[in-house]
């Protein structure tokens, strides 16, 4: 993915000492250019896809954009639904931190 005319409109740094640094930030664009190869059956690159839109112009290659998004190649990604495993393990984290914590307000009594 590529992006032309990028102007940085927002630029936030935060932290403090011993914590972990933030940075933050926005920009806009005039053009994203969307290239991607598909693989062949060895791994190695086959066929290119591109794709374009100019924001500024309003106009591009809506024909290939579109097929990018229908093949799922590009556009917004889903989110996976948590596996059984994943809620087990976090009612075993709760259930433990109130172990925890009913064993601090018993030594604190």
């Amino acid at each position: 993915m590529t992006f032309d005319n990028v102007l940085l409109t927002s630029l936030n740094l935060s932290g403090s000492s011993g914590s972990a640094l933030g940075l933050a930030g926005s920009f806009s664009y005039g053009k994203v250019t969307l290239d991607y190869w598909e693989l062949d059956k060895t791994g190695k690159p086959g066929t290119h896809s591109q794709a374009w839109y100019d924001l500024s112009r309003q106009q591009g290659s809506l024909p290939n954009l579109s097929m990018l998004f229908a093949r799922g190649m590009a556009g917004p990604q889903i989110a996976m639904v948590p596996e059984p495993e994943t809620y087990a393990l976090l009612l075993a984290g709760l259930g433990l931190m109130g172990t925890v914590a009913r064993r601090r307000r018993k030594l604190s009594a």
